[in-house]
């Protein structure tokens, strides 16, 4: 397949997810709950524990004001070692309203980047597992560059989205699980879910970022890897 040019992929933005079916809609926030959680099947904790490579390679560069980008369940947290401001935004309160002992460690929440204060400053930006599911990217990766200190950093793990690897990995484990426990097609939930391939986030990057480098989960391709942690500069 023919790589998109940045103007295409740029002209795909704002993006409308794929409806649900009303059956994967009245369960969503619960599932979306036990995915993230200890309470997750088997299959969901394996996927748990593989994202550790995520917020090990973010926490690797942690320092110095910091903003986390889709917090969750501030599952990162356990991983950083706090010596600054730790801002996160969060849209879904549901995720992380029980997380108490979690929440105590951050200075502020904020429902979305437009509620930041332009005069805020941070030296690094970062964010685990968001970016495929930003239906305006674009214009979220114009904030945090406006939000990014002179020389501060963005750190950004995401799955391999578009890769055969991972296509395969969540086929053969939490779409598996999913369908036994709920009877529903998992595939669904991805579509409506990840509307950005990790080509695309990379090359959106990119554009508006110096100095990008690209990692991978377990081998260096894109088709052969389940994860992909990038970096870049203001």
């Amino acid at each position: 397949m023919k790589k998109k040019s940045i103007e295409q992929i740029l002209s795909e933005f704002p993006k409308t997810r794929p409806p649900m079916s009303p059956q994967h809609h009245q369960r969503y926030e619960l599932d979306y709950k036990i995915n993230r959680s200890s309470t997750a099947s088997l299959a969901g904790k394996a996927a748990l524990w593989m994202e550790r490579w995520m917020h090990k390679k973010v926490a690797d560069g942690q320092g110095g004001r910091t903003l986390e980008v889709g917090a969750g369940t501030l599952n990162h947290l356990c991983f950083e070692e706090l010596n600054d401001d730790y801002d996160v935004v969060e849209p879904l309160k549901f995720l992380y309203e029980e997380q108490l002992a979690e929440m105590a460690k951050v200075n502020t929440f904020y429902g979305s980047l437009s509620e930041v204060p332009a005069n805020k400053e941070y030296d690094r930006v970062i964010s685990i597992a968001t970016f495929e599911h930003m239906e305006n990217l674009p214009a979220e990766l114009a904030l945090m560059h406006q939000l990014l200190a002179p020389n501060g950093q963005l750190q950004v793990g995401i799955p391999s989205e578009g890769g055969a690897l991972w296509g395969l990995s969540w086929r053969l484990t939490t779409g598996i699980s999913y369908r036994l426990r709920t009877g529903l097609a998992y595939k669904q939930l991805v579509r409506h879910e990840h509307i950005n391939t990790a080509e695309d986030i990379i090359e959106l990057i990119k554009h508006q970022f110096s100095n990008v480098k690209v990692k991978r989960s377990f081998i260096g391709h894109k088709h052969l890897s389940f994860y992909t942690f990038i970096t870049a500069s203001k």
